[in-house]
């Protein structure tokens, strides 16, 4: 079968800050599906326990008060994010995300040493080889790409979805849910 035509593990974050090193994770989505599967959404809310950058607020529109009264703390929304994608890992499910390679799995990688003493793929067990990155695809289909507008870049997922005749729905795009959906059918 082919690779696209199988199960994937949609997954996506939106976080305290755009850098994969320093950001924390605020919501997650795995979304679990496929041709003839019905999704397994998964979803986590998490306190950061730090103030999140005013830009990240703008673009995810969860607030740092939001985020501590009803977020459950990062150590543990980690701890069930990391066992969630070691399942899948373990499963030979690929991971699939826009971006999901330079920022998704990294930011992942660093909150689970930062909470678990252990990188992403120790938690997994086992190397993390089976990811589908949209934006990689999307770039080798369309290398010379020019950006669609001052706001809308080349290869951000809003472009690529556009382009592939996905329908894209700006108020509910930079929610971890949707972002993981449409980055699956970005996939097919």
């Amino acid at each position: 079968m082919s690779w696209h035509l199988g199960h994937m593990a949609a997954l996506d974050f939106e976080s305290s800050d755009k850098d994969a090193d320093t950001a924390r994770i605020v919501t997650c989505a795995l979304i679990l599906g496929g041709v003839g599967r019905t999704p397994d959404v998964r979803t986590w809310l998490l306190n950061p326990g730090i103030p999140m950058e005013p830009g990240a607020i703008k673009v995810h529109g969860i607030t740092d008060e939001h985020a501590a009264k009803h977020g459950q703390p990062a150590e543990q929304g980690v701890g069930e994010i990391a066992k969630a994608i070691a399942e899948v890992v373990a499963a030979e499910v690929p991971l699939v995300g826009h971006n999901i390679g330079g920022y998704d799995l990294n930011l992942l990688d660093r909150e689970c040493r930062r909470h678990l003493g252990d990188s992403l793929e120790g938690a997994c067990r086992q190397p993390i080889t089976r990811v589908i990155d949209t934006m990689v695809l999307d770039r080798q289909a369309a290398p010379f790409r020019k950006r669609i507008s001052e706001n809308q870049g080349p290869y951000q997922m809003r472009t690529t979805a556009q382009t592939y005749g996905l329908d894209w729905d700006e108020e509910k795009a930079h929610d971890a849910k949707y972002d993981a959906f449409m980055s699956a059918s970005s996939a097919y």
